[in-house]
């Protein structure tokens, strides 16, 4: 209870937005990796093994990113009013 009334701290926030930026640095790596790779298999200079592992490197990179943007948005919005409200009430 005390916590939906405080909200969340801003540190909670800070890490998370911490942990966002890492996400994004992480993705931007594993994409330009996944456009080389493709490329390198376009002219059979990779494997089609290599070229999958790093389209899999990006697709985890990607659902990270996405699982840490929902975590600073959790964050942001935690103890609207009404939260406060059903919870007081409940």
């Amino acid at each position: 209870m005390a916590l939906l009334v405080e909200g969340a701290r801003a540190e909670d926030i800070q890490q998370a937005r911490a942990v966002l930026r890492q996400a994004e640095a992480g993705l931007k790596v594993a994409t330009d990796d996944a456009v080389r790779m493709r490329e390198l298999a376009r002219t059979g200079s990779v494997t089609p093994k290599q070229r999958d592992d790093a389209e899999a490197r990006l697709t985890v990179a990607e659902t990270q990113r996405s699982a840490a943007a929902e975590a600073v948005r959790k964050l942001e919005r935690l103890a609207r009013p009404a939260e406060v409200r059903a919870a007081e009430a409940g």
